[in-house]
């Protein structure tokens, strides 16, 4: 079964992710900041994140680039509510796969 890592601040963000990946059989994992996503990725190396920009803790920007430099095989998209460019082009520096508006 593959497992997603849902970093996401907001609990109902996070429950419609999860619901959507749930459905189609994935392990989901869930965590409320970037230091408890970053901590839970490594522990778990999951095939998938999904991860806010705006978090407590450690930001979207910094849990990329962490997970990035341990966790090179694993896809890394974020999912954010800001349509900034700038957001976008510093999350795929940053080694993010892709950028998703919320």
């Amino acid at each position: 079964m593959p497992r997603v890592l849902i970093i996401e601040d907001d609990a109902e963000n996070r429950r419609v992710m999860a619901d959507l990946f749930r459905r189609d059989d994935w392990k989901v994992l869930e965590a409320k900041d970037g230091d408890a996503g970053l901590e839970l990725a490594l522990r778990t190396r999951p095939e998938l994140i999904l991860c806010d920009l705006l978090m407590p803790k450690s930001n979207g920007f910094e849990v990329c680039r962490s997970i990035r430099e341990q966790l090179q095989p694993t896809k890394i998209i974020v999912v954010s509510g800001r349509d900034y460019g700038v957001d976008r082009t510093s999350a795929l520096e940053a080694g993010a796969d892709e950028y998703l508006l919320k």
